[in-house]
């Protein structure tokens, strides 16, 4: 182990989590099955959005490290072999390392969240709604299945699920897009925040309010001709904003 590792009871913190998951040991079979293997799937789907999350082996549930654990090469090299064993579909990203977790020894398996979901293992979804791993419900996997269909289209026409106002220039939001795509009328009524505009779809124009948003509406127009379908403002960083289609 390196020495100027950091503690993971400081950087993870010291209590389950729907990201953070503790193991005793690295035995894999357990009431449920592998335990080690749902507990990888479920970061890998990733449910609660987080980015993946950790799996730390040696230290039981209430936070407490446990004495003789072994993270040998040959240790860590068994639990790498979950990746490439053929039993968890489609393989995740994940690494295995030795840590320290309250100054003694343990295993730390960091698991990226997945873009091909739903992972399975053993032909089973599982995921973590909170501090505990579980079968997926219907709906899990229908968010699941429709988080990938999202992911696959093209990326200038992706949500950016963590951005917020401060990364998205409001001033070019409210003299750009807002006229060419409302009426002013509607524009000066519309007492609405921010946040509800900007995740609203662009209304149906009348021709009469088309026509009074002038040349700005028709070249927005022009750029993307309209087909009865409706479009969505996405954040995006500073600098411009988009305009992409809704089927």
């Amino acid at each position: 182990m390196n020495g100027h590792d950091a503690d993971l009871a400081d950087v993870l913190g010291t209590r389950e989590t729907a990201t953070l998951e503790f193991k005793r040991t690295a035995k894999r079979e357990g009431k449920r099955g592998d335990a080690i293997g749902n507990a990888v799937c479920a970061m890998a789907n990733d449910l609660t959005c987080k980015g993946g999350g950790d799996v730390l082996i040696g230290v039981a549930d209430d936070g407490t490290p446990v004495d003789d654990v072994d993270v040998s090469d040959r240790a860590l090299l068994a639990l790498t072999d979950l990746r490439d064993d053929g039993r968890i579909l489609d393989r995740p990203s994940f690494t295995v390392r030795a840590a320290v977790y309250r100054g003694k020894p343990v295993v730390h398996i960091h698991v990226e969240a997945s873009a091909a979901l739903p992972v399975r293992f053993e032909g089973v979804v599982w995921v973590r709604p909170g501090p505990t791993t579980r079968k997926a419900t219907r709906e899990d996997e229908r968010v699941l299945a429709e988080r990938r269909r999202a992911g696959d289209g093209p990326f200038d026409t992706r949500p950016v699920p963590r951005a917020s106002l401060d990364d998205l220039d409001l001033e070019l939001f409210r003299q750009a897009y807002l006229p060419s795509m409302v009426g002013p009328e509607v524009i000066e009524e519309n007492g609405r925040p921010v946040e509800l505009q900007l995740s609203s779809p662009a209304p149906h124009h009348s021709k009469g309010a088309a026509d009074r948003s002038g040349a700005a509406h028709r070249r927005a127009r022009s750029k993307q001709p309209h087909s009865g379908s409706v479009c969505a403002v996405h954040p995006v960083p500073r600098g411009g904003l988009r305009r992409t289609r809704r089927r």
